[in-house]
């Protein structure tokens, strides 16, 4: 019994810990709803970008940037104020 315990504990780890965040990637212009590529990321790399903003036909445009390290989002936020990262899968919605 105890040695189905531990097993199950063991496979139970293996799970959690091979997941790998997604992120959204691409560029959407004018419309909600539209389908974007989703990128699996690397190991280091635990948040998601996104840029908004207005586009030269003057609809709402926004990136998705994809997968970041929580220190190159910090330096993105803190130089662009339309750049926003979060944590959890495909949160750059």
């Amino acid at each position: 019994m105890m040695k189905a315990v531990i097993t199950l504990l063991i496979l139970g780890l293996l799970f959690i810990h091979g997941e790998a965040l997604r992120c959204y990637q691409g560029c959407c212009t004018g419309t909600d709803g539209c389908c974007l590529p989703v990128q699996t990321c690397a190991k280091d790399e635990d948040r998601c970008l996104m840029r908004s903003g207005i586009g030269m036909s003057l609809s709402k445009t926004w990136f998705t940037g994809g997968c970041f390290t929580g220190q190159e989002c910090m330096k993105y936020e803190l130089t662009d104020p339309n750049i926003r990262c979060c944590e959890g899968d495909l949160c750059n919605e």
